[in-house]
């Protein structure tokens, strides 16, 4: 892993709230009333999850692939635990592991699409922006 980016002095001082907003619009949209998948086998065995990158990259998204997951969760959010490699703004090598996530099954089902759609659009924003700088 490379050197992570230091913190921004100008960093939203809402972060966790605006990914939560944005989490819960997103899966509102994406997951609407129910995932069907999320019905299948037993809901809420917990089931563990690997997250790799295929291609080298500069991770970014933490906040919303966690608030995505944990909308997910509801009342099982103490239940999930997704333990993270590095921070935002750390530039990781292709086929790095970016974090295991270990969740309920139905709610690990439900998060997952929205999860990877924030981190691939907010860690490409990132690796391309590192590259131009």
């Amino acid at each position: 892993m490379a050197d992570a980016l230091p913190a921004h002095p100008l960093a939203h001082p809402d972060l966790e709230r605006l990914a939560r907003r944005d989490a819960q619009a997103t899966l509102a949209e994406d997951v609407g009333s129910g995932d069907l998948l999320a019905h299948v086998g037993e809901p809420d065995a917990p089931v563990r999850a690997r997250l790799v990158t295929r291609e080298a990259c500069v991770l970014a998204g933490r906040p919303w692939a966690e608030a995505a997951l944990a909308a997910c969760c509801g009342e099982a959010e103490a239940e999930a635990e997704c333990s993270w490699l590095g921070e935002d703004g750390e530039a990781f090598e292709a086929g790095a592991l970016l974090a295991a996530i270990t969740a309920p099954a139905a709610a690990l089902l439900a998060a997952e699409r929205t999860m990877l759609n924030f981190l691939q659009l907010l860690s490409g924003t990132a690796t391309a922006a590192r590259q131009i700088a």
